[in-house]
C-alpha cells in the first residue's frame, strides 16, 4: 500500500482524500484497496482466491495536459519501464 500510494501521490499527483490503512482513498474517484480487506468487504468471504484477482480485469487512466513532467518523475523512480508513453484514440 505505501509503494502504491507513493506511485499515485508522488508521481501522478494524485490527492489522497483519506488513509485507512488497508482503502486509500483519492479526490479523483479512485481507491486503492489492501486485496485480502477487499475481499472480506466487498465479496463478503465468497471469494478465495487472490490469483486472479485484478489481473486483466481494468484499465485506469489520467489526462493530463503536461506529460512530460509526471513521464520524468516515473522514468527517474523506475528507469526500467517496459515502453514509453504512447498516444492512443
Amino acid at each position: 500500500m505505501k509503494v502504491s500510494r507513493a506511485f499515485y501521490e508522488d508521481l501522478l499527483e494524485q490527492e489522497v482524500l483519506a488513509d485507512f490503512g488497508e482503502n486509500i482513498p483519492f479526490t479523483s474517484g479512485f481507491s486503492l484497496w489492501q486485496a485480502d480487506h477487499a475481499l472480506n468487504v466487498v465479496y463478503k468471504g465468497k471469494h478465495t482466491s487472490l490469483a486472479k484477482l485484478g489481473q486483466d480485469t481494468m484499465e485506469l487512466y489520467f489526462e493530463n495536459p503536461d506529460l512530460d513532467a509526471p513521464w520524468a518523475r516515473i522514468r527517474k523512480a523506475w528507469p526500467s519501464i517496459i515502453h514509453p508513453i504512447e498516444e492512443a484514440p
